[in-house]
């Protein structure tokens, strides 16, 4: 997992590939490569959307069409989504400064932990004038906020956990959130945990392959799960 944490991270993931290209190791038992994520639920954050260069379902913010698609199903104006692809983790924090990044949220990340070169991004984060960071705990990077906000845990609302292998499987509530913690899709607002699924369905519109197995995963909770991609509800 440590390989993609490296100011060439991309590289050398790509050098790995070819490897394996190169001495036949892949399209047979006992073959292949795993790049195993580092957290819980990477993969199923990725399907919904949150790298900032696409929307649910990979659809590509500088798509015309996928844009398009969006605004509409969000009801927001002709052309009022961005078609410049954002800033991705290092990037963002490379840009702190005048012209640049001011302030920072920050939502169950760890920069100051998880960047390549933590000299350059101690920096950067003393550097910002504003920072709010939610997360379980206090972490290395939540010393630096202005603003902290307590979030609940897995445990503590429902959802949906997506594996590599594309299972996608059904989290329930098991404790209410300690406190004053809320839940990511919770916000600043009132929402009740028990309607995710509403949330997931207004945000990941129009919806993809890869929507719909968790739509369905959420709306019927299987216990083994749901493997996608499942292109209506009905699919098995």
């Amino acid at each position: 997992m440590g390989i993609w944490q490296s100011t060439h991270g991309t590289d050398n993931a790509l050098s790995l590939i070819n490897l394996a290209l190169m001495t036949g190791h892949i399209g047979r038992k006992g073959t292949g490569l795993n790049p195993l994520r580092g957290q819980n639920n990477v993969q199923g954050t990725s399907d919904a959307g949150v790298m900032p260069w696409h929307y649910p379902g990979y659809q590509l913010v500088d798509d015309e069409k996928a844009a398009q698609k969006f605004e509409k199903a969000w009801h927001i104006e002709p052309g009022g989504l961005s078609r410049v692809r954002g800033l991705t983790t290092t990037e963002i924090l490379s840009s702190v400064g005048p012209g640049g990044v001011h302030s920072l949220y920050i939502m169950g990340e760890n920069p100051m932990m998880s960047e390549p070169n933590l000299n350059n991004t101690r920096r950067e984060m003393e550097a910002l004038e504003f920072i709010v960071a939610q997360d379980l705990f206090i972490n290395e990077s939540g010393a630096y906020a202005d603003v902290f906000l307590p979030s609940a845990a897995f445990a503590e609302k429902d959802g949906t956990f997506t594996n590599t292998d594309r299972r996608v499987q059904r989290v329930r509530q098991a404790i209410p959130p300690r406190g004053q913690a809320r839940h990511h899709h919770g916000g600043g607002d009132d929402r009740q945990p028990d309607q995710p699924g509403e949330h997931w369905t207004s945000t990941s519109l129009p919806r993809s392959r890869y929507l719909t197995g968790r739509r369905r995963a959420g709306a019927r909770g299987h216990m083994p799960g749901l493997e996608f991609p499942a292109l209506q509800l009905e699919d098995p």
